[in-house]
């Protein structure tokens, strides 16, 4: 999920700043240079976010275990610990997921034609319709969501179930975003 929003927000973004990424291509900015400071900015985000996400998770330890404390829950006693290996992993995985997702925004950055700058402002915005391909993906996932799910419902009871479930859950979502 992480992904997927970071993915919607880089284009957000990117789509937004068209106009002034164009403006950087009409005064000399190479592709490269358009590329390279997307996905700076998707470091310096992704830093900022795990930093505050790995806090988040710490201090959301530390209330839980004063929350279980509280009801009488057997809870070992002593400080919350975060180790520097899963502070470190947890940065690692924070930015790696950032600038994975930050990709493909970033690659569409380049593709602004220095000329977009000098374009009009009451321009009618272009609507897109859902190509076949698409569909098709989204029909094929979809099957084998609702195939995966119907296997996963037949074992209810074993663990092979729950991922039956989980997986033909995991296709049916992806079907859908095919669609978006």
């Amino acid at each position: 999920m992480a992904c997927i929003v970071i993915y919607n927000t880089q284009r957000i973004v990117v789509t937004q700043r068209g106009r002034e990424l164009a403006l950087l291509r009409c005064v000399g900015a190479s592709r490269g240079q358009v590329f390279g400071g997307t996905l700076l900015e998707s470091l310096l985000t992704g830093l900022v976010a795990s930093a505050a996400g790995t806090a988040a998770g710490l201090g959301f330890g530390w209330g839980l275990q004063r929350l279980f404390t509280a009801f009488g829950a057997p809870v070992p006693a002593g400080p919350v610990v975060l180790s520097p290996t899963a502070a470190l992993i947890s940065m690692a995985t924070g930015v790696a997921v950032t600038l994975a997702a930050a990709l493909l925004p970033a690659r569409s950055a380049t593709r602004v034609a220095p000329v977009a700058a000098l374009g009009r402002e009451d321009e009618a915005p272009v609507t897109g319709r859902i190509g076949r391909l698409r569909v098709t993906l989204a029909v094929v996932l979809s099957a084998a969501g609702i195939f995966a799910t119907c296997l996963g419902l037949q074992h209810v009871n074993g663990a092979g179930g729950f991922v039956g479930i989980a997986a033909g859950g995991c296709l049916c979502f992806l079907a859908v975003l095919a669609l978006g």
